[in-house]
């Protein structure tokens, strides 16, 4: 009876015993995995030649083991260095489903967008530089390319090209949810240098008149929700104002501060936002959005923007 008992006494502890075991051994089989594949990616770069003989060694390194960004990206780079544009893509894309934080796919893959698509993947190609940039600001600067201000210029450069070709929104009302969205955006229009953040232009005035209407206030009362949002609530902002090229550079700068100041005062006195957080600016005719050659045009150019201030 004492032999009976102690054999089931075993058998009941073989399970605890034994599964340890099984996960080391586990273990060490996706160590191996990741050790192989690692072996195949070094193989890899030590050709260094852009071949499709370094491409195959990539892609047994993925087939060992499929969530390896490296694998991708470097995959990606042959490709890309190939002119196969299309297969670049799809391996830049599947480095970032397993690493989203790869700065170096990200610029990759937009200067692919843009070659291999041209206009038609601008936002997209913008969405990626844009990350790019973002991921390495916040790294330590000696882990960040060595090109870093140059795709800065080329993010600007991105925005002035989708300026020219995609007119902004003439409805002349952005709702707070649009307001947001353009704020939190890290650049939203290309110029002769970094702007300080995100923009967003409304169309506010009546020709020569810094009045604000019931129209005014509808769009105001938007701002001042959006500008409350806790996404936007303890930033601060510049208020730009603008005036079409009609009359004189004099009385249109006098014009441009005057809106500037009404736009101000009201999102103190009626939107409750705390004067601290707002600043002001006036150019007058100096920097339009489109030439001042039609009604529609004048319209656009006689505005406010407001700035989303990263420099204080």
């Amino acid at each position: 009876m004492k032999k009976i008992i102690l054999i089931t006494a075993v058998l009941l502890t073989l399970p605890f015993i034994m599964t340890p075991a099984l996960a080391d051994q586990t273990k060490d089989g996706q160590a191996s995995s990741r050790e192989r594949a690692q072996s195949l990616l070094d193989q890899g770069l030590a050709l260094g030649n852009n071949s499709l003989e370094e491409a195959q060694f990539y892609r047994r390194a993925i087939e060992i083991d499929p969530t390896y960004a490296s694998a991708h990206f470097n995959l990606g780079f042959v490709y890309h260095s190939r002119r196969e544009l299309e297969k670049a893509m799809e391996a830049y894309s599947k480095c970032l489903r397993h690493d989203p934080r790869r700065h170096d796919a990200h610029r990759n893959l937009a200067i692919c967008l843009l070659a291999a698509r041209r206009d038609t993947s601008l936002y997209e190609a913008r969405q990626h530089l844009n990350l790019a940039i973002e991921i390495q600001e916040a790294l330590p600067t000696e882990e960040r390319d060595s090109d870093l201000r140059d795709q800065q210029v080329q993010l600007l450069e991105l925005e002035s090209r989708i300026n020219r070709l995609f007119k902004p929104n003439m409805r002349g009302y952005c709702s707070s949810e649009q307001i947001v969205q353009a704020l939190s955006r890290r650049i939203t229009r290309g110029g002769q240098k970094i702007y300080e953040g995100p923009r967003q232009p409304l169309l506010l005035f009546n020709t020569g008149s810094a009045k604000l209407t019931k129209r005014n206030e509808r769009q105001l009362q938007a701002l001042a929700h959006a500008l409350q949002n806790p996404g936007l609530v303890a930033d601060h902002f510049l208020i730009e104002g603008h005036a079409d090229g009609r009359g004189s550079a004099a009385s249109n700068l006098a014009l441009s501060k005057r809106r500037a100041e009404s736009v101000r005062d009201w999102l103190i006195r009626y939107g409750k936002i705390k004067p601290g957080r707002l600043s002001m600016a006036f150019y007058g005719e100096d920097h339009p959005i489109f030439p001042n050659n039609s009604p529609d045009h004048y319209r656009y150019n006689r505005r406010i923007e407001i700035v989303r201030r990263y420099v204080q």
